[in-house]
């Protein structure tokens, strides 16, 4: 894993993977928001230098290179030391803390942070993106009935447990 961002080890491993032949390297999870920290964030611009360490070594082989985008929901604890980000109140098994239900200008955040990031690969040079929607995290939180118990545009029917992932689809 990263560990902090894309340093040497990080991308000499994926290096050594792509001359070997490997055609596609997806890299791990990447943040789309501040509110779900990762070892690499995507919302942050100070990315596109590790894009600009590791993108001509793997191009270099051949590989086309993905990034995979998430919101890791209530399964991620924010820096400043707030509760988790969620669909609802719905506490995660891994962390056991309660999950602030997520307002309706939240949701708009993390949405366009999701936009934003994809432009940042795309910006960068990455082949394409992957939409991390599986596991429980946020997007699978907002379309499972165990994990949003709201009552507004965005729970209740499937219909609008399904309003999140195309929102984050259309932006």
């Amino acid at each position: 894993p990263a560990r902090g961002g894309m340093g040497e080890a990080f991308v000499a491993s994926h290096e050594a993977r792509a001359r070997g032949g490997v055609g596609l390297a997806v890299l791990e999870i990447a943040s789309v928001h501040p509110a779900s920290p990762a070892d690499l964030a995507a919302w942050d611009d100070r990315i596109l230098e590790g894009y600009a360490r590791l993108l001509p070594r793997l191009h270099a082989h051949g590989t086309r290179v993905f990034q995979q985008l998430w919101h890791g929901g209530h399964h991620a604890a924010p820096l400043d030391g707030g509760p988790p980000w969620s669909a609802s109140e719905v506490p995660s098994g891994a962390l056991g803390l309660v999950p602030h239900a997520m307002t309706p200008g939240e949701i708009a955040l993390v949405v366009q942070g999701f936009a934003a990031a994809a432009r940042r690969c795309r910006d960068a040079g990455l082949d394409g993106v992957e939409l991390h929607f599986a596991h429980g995290y946020l997007v699978g939180q907002f379309l499972s009935p165990l994990t949003n118990r709201r009552d507004d545009a965005w729970g209740g029917s499937f219909e609008k447990r399904l309003r999140f992932a195309r929102e984050v689809l259309a932006a």
